[in-house]
């Protein structure tokens, strides 16, 4: 059962950190206020679930991922209650705060990271959330 709770905590790890690393991704390429806060930006974001561990690394305007341990990152995020934070974190994606006071996350590493990443994240959401309520407004042709 436990092999089985590393294994499933390991495929978690590695969406949540590949979904985060494409939003990044498509935002970058599509939304100013987003360039504008990795600009200039350079910082290796490590996730940590037991034995499993990602990166996210931003360097000179571009992102990345990667699996393994880094010697030196800027910041480890290490998750505690994998499942509750990725529930949590999906229902109000800019607030980390709230995940480290729900003892579902915990950190190594200067706070301004944790920010900074939450900021990010919020930023998505609110590109995400805009273009999706401009299609909803789009009418379709009606049929004759």
């Amino acid at each position: 059962m436990a092999k089985e709770n590393k294994k499933t905590n390991g495929i978690i790890l590695y969406f949540f950190v590949t979904i985060n690393w494409l939003m990044f991704t498509i935002v970058s390429k599509r939304d100013r206020r987003f360039q504008r806060a990795i600009a200039g930006f350079n910082a290796v974001f490590q996730f940590r679930s037991g034995n499993a561990v990602r990166q996210i690394v931003f360097k000179e305007g571009k992102i990345s991922t990667k699996k393994g341990a880094h010697v030196n990152p800027d910041f480890e995020l290490i998750f505690i209650d994998l499942p509750g934070m990725i529930k949590q974190h999906m229902e109000n994606p800019g607030d980390m705060l709230m995940l480290l006071l729900a003892n579902k996350i915990d950190k190594r590493g200067n706070t301004y990271f944790l920010f900074k990443f939450g900021y990010l994240a919020k930023l998505c959401e609110v590109y995400f959330r805009n273009l999706f309520s401009r299609t909803q407004h789009i009418a379709l042709p009606q049929k004759a």
